[in-house]
């Protein structure tokens, strides 16, 4: 029976910001050229159109290769659509976990979290929407497994 997953999540849209800043400023340029009648050429509406398509396609097709979940046993995190990568961190293995941020990243409230492993293994889990409440998780499940193996004696 497989385990009860706890927090499933993706990459913030946030990590994307400007991918869709430029998306939709090539989409509203275009609006302000029809408003205001300029004549342009079909292909070059075709041209800025798909652009900006291309802009905001590519963060949200990026944006589905990755997800992420958490059990009360482990962290899964998978790469790919049709051939996939899935790497997994235990939670009885975690040693250190921490949050980096730049500064438009804590304005914006999302960030890369940092897993290592009581082997030394390191693993980065980048563009996370709000980064603090998905450590506070994985620290309150590294917290209860410690506490409920301390009860069992060992």
């Amino acid at each position: 029976m497989p385990e009860e997953v706890l927090l499933q999540f993706r990459k913030s849209r946030k990590a994307y910001w400007m991918e869709y800043l430029s998306g939709f400023f090539l989409l509203g340029l275009l609006a302000v050229v029809t408003v205001k009648g300029i004549n342009l050429p079909t292909k070059g509406y075709l041209f800025v159109g798909g652009l900006a398509m291309l802009s905001i396609g590519s963060a949200e097709g990026t944006r589905m290769l990755f997800k992420y979940k958490i059990t009360a046993t482990k962290m899964m995190l998978q790469h790919g659509l049709i051939s996939q990568t899935k790497r997994y961190i235990f939670v009885p293995s975690i040693a250190d976990i921490d949050v980096k941020q730049t500064k438009i990243e804590r304005l914006l409230n999302y960030g890369t979290i940092h897993l290592r492993s009581m082997s030394g293994e390191a693993l980065q889990v980048p563009g996370i929407g709000e980064p603090y409440e998905i450590t506070g998780l994985v620290e309150n499940l590294v917290q209860k497994y410690k506490k409920g193996h301390q009860d069992k004696g060992g």
